[in-house]
């Protein structure tokens, strides 16, 4: 095979590689205008099944350390739970590093503590690296217990492939509360003219709509989402986690 040959057939490859690409864009694009994402992201957070009877445990899945967007806000979601169901043991699981003073699994913990949730309730799982390796810990240290009413605290993207890996272990009971941003309730709309700087700039209604400001940016987050969890749901379920 001579070079030119090769030439042509990685240039194939490469126009057909960049058709695709470029077809998927323009999907994602007209997708971002949709319901679609919405609905994308409903479908990996959202699950059908109620704990009947207070939970017993309360799971709270350690996010990106403290601070971070991800662990403050399940520490939040999880101190509120434990407030509500008194009688709740919480077991806090994140990767622990014993070579720092104040490990971001110690500040998760405080976390609670600081929010009301006394320190003798907190259990810790510090070994689990993945969603699956801390399911395992898990499962190993409640035994039979795992049986009981469990309510598992995590991100939204990150809940059914959670749920779906704790019920392959066992876990029998195990509910969903979703750790995830509030919404802001007043009206967000303006006048850009009544906010002075140059007035000879068209224009474009942006003030006035929410969507290209606001929603548009969150449903490409969601695809996103999707996307990442679909392969990750992908996996485990090829590999028998779930």
């Amino acid at each position: 095979m001579n070079i030119k040959t090769t030439l042509k057939r990685t240039w194939k490859i490469l126009h057909g590689l960049l058709v695709a690409l470029g077809l998927l864009a323009v999907l994602v694009f007209l997708l971002s205008f949709s319901r679609y994402p919405w609905k994308m992201y409903v479908w990996i957070s959202r699950d059908t099944h109620v704990i009947r009877t207070p939970p017993e445990y309360i799971v709270v899945l350690g996010g990106g350390g403290i601070p971070s967007e991800s662990g403050l806000i399940r520490s939040w979601y999880a101190a509120e739970d434990a407030l509500r169901y008194a009688q709740a043991k919480v077991i806090v699981a994140l990767p622990d590093d014993p070579d720092m003073d104040a490990s971001h699994l110690d500040k998760m913990v405080n976390e609670l503590i600081l929010r009301g949730v006394a320190g003798a309730r907190v259990l810790t799982e510090p070994q689990g690296r993945n969603t699956r390796e801390q399911a395992l810990y898990i499962r190993d240290m409640l035994g039979p217990a795992r049986t009981r009413p469990v309510l598992l605290v995590t991100s939204g993207p990150h809940m059914k492939r959670s749920l779906l890996t704790f019920r392959k272990l066992g876990f029998t009971d195990i509910g969903g509360c979703i750790a995830e941003d509030e919404s802001v309730e007043a009206d967000l709309t303006y006048d850009p003219n009544d906010l002075g700087g140059r007035r000879n700039v068209p224009s474009t209604g942006v003030g006035g709509n929410t969507f290209i400001r606001y929603r548009w940016w969150n449903n490409l987050q969601y695809i996103l989402w999707t996307a990442r969890e679909g392969m990750a749901i992908a996996y485990y379920w090829l590999r028998g986690w779930i």
